[in-house]
C-alpha cells in the first residue's frame, strides 16, 4: 500500500496543474525516501503526493502553478533542493483549471 502525503502549504490560486509520475533514483535507500517525502511536503507547489509500491513509479504527486512560467521553473530548476536530485520523472500530465471534471481538492485550491 502507498503512503499518502498531503501538503497544507498551498496558497494562492492555481490555473495550471501537473500530475507527475516519478521514480526515486535510490529507492532502496530509506533515508533517501524519507528526504524525498519531506521535500514534497515542504514544496508549496505540491498539493498531494503518495508513495507507491516499488517499480518504475515510486511517487505520484499533483502540483499546482499560477502560470506556465512557474511550472517551467519548477520542472526545469537546477536548484539544489529540487526533486530532480532524487526523482526521475517517468511521465507527466499537465492540464488547466478549466479541464477539471471533478475537483476533490476544491477547498484546498480556493
Amino acid at each position: 500500500m502507498g503512503k499518502a502525503i498531503h501538503s497544507d502549504s498551498t496558497n494562492g490560486t492555481f490555473s495550471i496543474f501537473a500530475l507527475v509520475l516519478a521514480k526515486c533514483l535510490d529507492a532502496n535507500h530509506k533515508r533517501e525516501q524519507q528526504h524525498v517525502e519531506a521535500m514534497l511536503l515542504r514544496n508549496q507547489n505540491v498539493i498531494w503526493a503518495c508513495k507507491t509500491a516499488k517499480g518504475q513509479v515510486t511517487h505520484i504527486f499533483l502540483c499546482g502553478f499560477r502560470d506556465v512560467a512557474e511550472m517551467d521553473r519548477f520542472l526545469e530548476s537546477a536548484d539544489t533542493e529540487t526533486f530532480h536530485q532524487y526523482l526521475e520523472v517517468q511521465d507527466l500530465f499537465t492540464f488547466s483549471n478549466n479541464s477539471m471534471i471533478k475537483n476533490i481538492f476544491r477547498q484546498t485550491l480556493q
